[in-house]
Order: C-alpha cells, then sequence, then structure tokens
C-alpha cells in the first residue's frame, strides 16, 4: 500500500492524473494505459489471492476495489506536505483494512484524525 500511496504522491503528475481522470480521457489514450493498468491490477489480484485463500474472486476483486478507491481518493484531502507523514498514512490504511477501524479502540475515538492531516 505503501508502493501505491507513494507512486500517487511521490512520482510526479502522470499517476495522479491516471487516479482523477482515466475515463474522461479520450478512447485512445486509454486504449494505451489499460494494459498497464490490468497488469498492475492483475498483480494484486494475486495477491489478494495469497493473503485470503479460500475467499471467492467475486469478493476479492470488491475488496480490491474498495482498497483502490480509498486510495486513490487519498490526491483529494491527504496534503503529503502537512503534518501527516506518507509512511503513516500508507500504515493507517493497512491496519484498517486488514484490521477494521475499531481494532486498536476500545470506543471509538474522541478527537478527529483531520487536525493531524
Amino acid at each position: 500500500m505503501r508502493a501505491h500511496l507513494g507512486a500517487v504522491f511521490e512520482h510526479g503528475p502522470y499517476t495522479t492524473a491516471h487516479v482523477t481522470s482515466f475515463f474522461n480521457a479520450p478512447p485512445e489514450v486509454r486504449a494505451t494505459v489499460v494494459p498497464e493498468r490490468d497488469d498492475y491490477e492483475l498483480k494484486w489480484a494475486e495477491l489478494f489471492e495469497q493473503m485470503f485463500p479460500g475467499v471467492d474472486a467475486h469478493s476479492l476483486r470488491l475488496r480490491r476495489l474498495i482498497l483502490f478507491g480509498a486510495m486513490n481518493a487519498t490526491v483529494e484531502w491527504f496534503d503529503p506536505h502537512g503534518k501527516l507523514p506518507l509512511d503513516e498514512l500508507a500504515s493507517t490504511i493497512s491496519d484498517q483494512f486488514l484490521n477494521g477501524v475499531t481494532h486498536h479502540y476500545d470506543h471509538a475515538p474522541t478527537t478527529h484524525m483531520s487536525s493531524t492531516l
């Protein structure tokens, strides 16, 4: 997850443009990117199959897309120059995805995380 977020925030505007504008791009532009995107998604699909053996392909795909959505949406609100380091963001997303929101809390947190972003 850190590598994916690193691509979004540390490797120039290409990844961010892809994340935010892919479906608005002309068909010929999308056609050149689709093989790379499909290869990347296949790597994630294989990783999920290894991490979650016995889970059906439909459920794995849905969970993978939810995770991609969460990571890709960070371009809308995360400030890579703000108080929250990218490594901590990646760790938090990983922990929440793998363990759930309440994993580290006996009850709902009383502070708002947005103040640290």
